[in-house]
């Protein structure tokens, strides 16, 4: 197989650094790295030729790599496997996969008899859980992790605040009893302004399953309150936030027709379903013991897009559902989405959810669930997913968690749209490639 060169036919320069070796890999056979957002860690394949010895000897697995689009970081982890392949022909092909920092918490699982003391936030949990991996460094914003990696200019800028996380020490008496010991460890959290300090975040305690991973632990403790995690671009901590919808497009999608010299979509389209879209959820938690018909903590979510008829008004059937719970919380129409226009020949047919969370003890846990639960439909509606040439936008690689125009006549979609998955692909047939998948803004608002 052919090896493309650095500087030969390249629209950008993916290239993978050896952090603890020095130096930088760029000619590749071929390549393919993911990102999705709601997926716990971003992977990366590549395939190498002949190349300096010194470097293909330093691909250890377990070995520090940095992915580089344009010297912009894209990913920072570890190389996990490494496929040696050689034949009398052809010489010598090496594949080595990977993922970022987030893989080993996401392969490893946690102590089934783990606690933390009473009282503690968001950020004290995970100093206690990912010391262990190297992770003390915890981000409140997206912001700078997207201008690592798109280049664009990064707003505001954070504070460094040290913090004392409470780690806990479990003993195992001879007759089984456990007793508990908590030392304190320093960390750091990185400040953004119009964000929630995550020390004010506090957390309900919650026991681990059997075999749960750290991240499922991690994530599960983070959803209730509407909250996820991801690592940082360049390696130096994760980031805990929710997407955001607001920030200004930067990149454009563009299909006219007939085809104009703005023209960059190769290939690719929309998808509208309708069939998972209820027209409400009813949520339901956990009532103190009590069961579903008794409890007092519910939750009614109408879905915006086929909840309401042309004016915005809930449908007969729905407006039945939040008769029959007159105590049940109501969560607010969201303009953004109430405004769309109702899709044609729509029969306004309703399709009510009913739903129970028992990991839900309060209103604030039922809301983030519902909000969750609508979210993961409500995207399914209008999704575009499209193939571009190369990796970046006017020198900028496209990233996730941000706002692109998408002006398409083939598809008839002409709106502000957001970047849920990026996968970049090189190889000598099919060139350099970026598929992107995309959803309406709002629709995976995980919480209030």
């Amino acid at each position: 197989m052919t090896t493309i060169p650095n500087g030969s036919s390249e629209i950008d320069t993916v290239s993978l650094a050896l952090l603890d070796y020095g130096g930088e890999i760029k000619n590749w056979e071929w390549y393919s790295f993911n990102q999705k957002v709601l997926v716990p860690t971003s992977g990366w394949e590549f395939a190498i030729g002949d190349g300096d010895p010194s470097l293909l000897a330093a691909l250890v697995p377990g070995a520090r790599v940095q992915l580089r689009v344009n010297n912009n970081p894209q990913c920072t982890g570890y190389l996990e496997r490494k496929h040696v392949e050689g034949d009398t022909s052809g010489g010598t092909h090496i594949t080595i996969a990977g993922r970022d920092i987030l893989g080993p918490v996401v392969t490893a699982t946690v102590d089934p008899r783990f606690r933390f003391a009473p009282g503690l936030t968001i950020v004290d949990v995970l100093g206690a859980t990912l010391k262990p991996f190297g992770i003390t460094t915890f981000y409140n914003a997206d912001l700078y992790n997207r201008y690592l990696m798109s280049g664009y200019q990064p707003g505001a800028s954070g504070s460094s605040v040290s913090f004392q996380a409470q780690i806990a020490n479990i003993t195992e008496g001879a007759n089984g009893s456990l007793s508990f010991a908590y030392t304190t460890a320093s960390d750091t959290q990185v400040l953004y302004p119009n964000r929630p300090d995550l020390k004010t975040l506090p957390l309900q305690q919650a026991k681990p399953h059997a075999g749960e991973g750290v991240y499922a632990y991690l994530e599960r403790l983070l959803r209730r309150l509407g909250y996820y995690l991801w690592a940082m671009a360049d390696g130096s901590g994760v980031v805990v936030d929710q997407p955001d919808f607001a920030s200004t497009p930067n990149q454009k999608l563009v299909r006219k027709s007939p085809v104009g010299p703005a023209n960059n979509i190769i290939r690719g389209g929309p998808t509208f379903d309708l069939e998972s879209q209820p027209s409400c959820i009813v949520a339901t938690g956990f009532g103190g013991g009590q069961d579903t018909e008794k409890s007092k903590l519910r939750i009614i979510m109408i879905n915006e897009l086929t909840g309401l008829d042309d004016n915005g008004t809930p449908l007969p059937e729905v407006q039945a559902i939040q008769a029959r719970y007159p105590t049940a919380k109501v969560l607010p129409l969201r303009s953004q989405l109430a405004s769309l226009p109702r899709p044609q020949g729509d029969p306004l047919i309703a399709k009510p959810f009913f739903l129970k969370d028992d990991e839900s003890k309060n209103l604030a846990q039922l809301e983030a669930f519902t909000r969750r639960e609508m979210a993961n439909r409500q995207q399914k509606a209008l999704s575009v997913t499209y193939e571009v040439l190369g990796h970046t936008q006017d020198g900028h690689p496209w990233t996730v968690n941000t706002l692109a125009q998408v002006d398409d006549d083939v598809g008839d979609v002409h709106e502000n749209m957001w970047v849920l998955e990026k996968t970049f692909t090189k190889s000598v047939t099919g060139g350099t490639l970026t598929k992107l998948q995309l959803i309406r803004p709002y629709t995976l608002q995980l919480s209030a």
